[in-house]
């Protein structure tokens, strides 16, 4: 994604892409309640999590489940008090102690004309995490075409990616779907299949643009966030998706 809007330069190491470390996949969320505990051990297989009773999780909430370098996303199926049942298995045998769960969404298609609305994708490892891909999907009941967004007219307003440190280097404001063309996504526009909805995917290679993949790393507290700032209530659904793999580091 081409840096048109800060032209901020950050300073890094060329690295080479490592074969063996694990996959990293990660919607961007919100992050409205950071600090949910478990109060039963969770045990690999499980699709029902117990939690504090302070969670406010509610059906259709998306989690993110954090143990040391094992991180998972899940969707909330239905909620019994305590009781959290979700979309698919615990991967990993989970102590009280260890496990921190985050509570937000990951549908941008909201109204955030007012006030803006920041997602966030963090490592939420030890470890840096190379970025390969950042996928912007869209599904509307309206085909989509260059000057729209999505399947919705263009934006007053636009929506913007960073990565950031503190400091914020911008990859992108994107008031319409040639705006993403432009800073070198691939777009891929669907045609409507019988009574179903037309999809929209942007696809950046981080790796095309500059030669080099995209690295998060905590301990400079890098992530990306992706922000919107007008009325997408008219989508049916907006995501964005960063994947790629974690590394040694070395």
């Amino acid at each position: 994604m081409v840096n048109w809007y800060s032209h901020y330069q950050k300073e890094q190491d060329v690295w080479i892409q490592d074969q063996i470390t694990g996959y990293f996949h990660r919607y961007f969320m919100t992050e409205e309640k950071t600090d949910i505990i478990l109060t039963t051990a969770a045990s690999k297989g499980d699709k029902i999590i117990s939690v504090s009773s302070d969670h406010g999780i509610t059906s259709e909430d998306c989690l993110l489940i954090v143990n040391g370098n094992y991180t998972q996303q899940v969707i909330v199926v239905s909620v019994s008090n305590d009781d959290i049942t979700i979309n698919y298995a615990i991967g990993k045998d989970l102590s009280i102690a260890d496990t921190t769960i985050i509570r937000g969404s990951i549908e941008m298609n909201i109204d955030a004309s007012g006030t803006p609305v920041t997602f966030y994708c963090r490592p939420y490892v030890n470890i840096p995490v190379d970025i390969l891909h950042i996928h912007i999907f869209f599904t509307d009941n309206l085909e989509g075409d260059d000057s729209k967004y999505g399947g919705i007219g263009a934006l007053t307003n636009g929506s913007y990616c960073r990565q950031e440190d503190g400091d914020h280097c911008n990859l992108g404001l994107y008031k319409s779907n040639r705006d993403f063309i432009e800073h070198g996504a691939i777009s891929k526009y669907t045609n409507k299949a019988g009574g179903g909805n037309y999809t929209m995917d942007f696809a950046f290679n981080t790796k095309e643009p500059y030669g080099i993949v995209l690295r998060l790393d905590p301990e400079k507290g890098e992530f990306l966030s992706f922000t919107i700032q007008d009325d997408l209530t008219d989508l049916i659904s907006h995501r964005v998706v960063a994947t790629g793999h974690l590394t040694k580091g070395e």
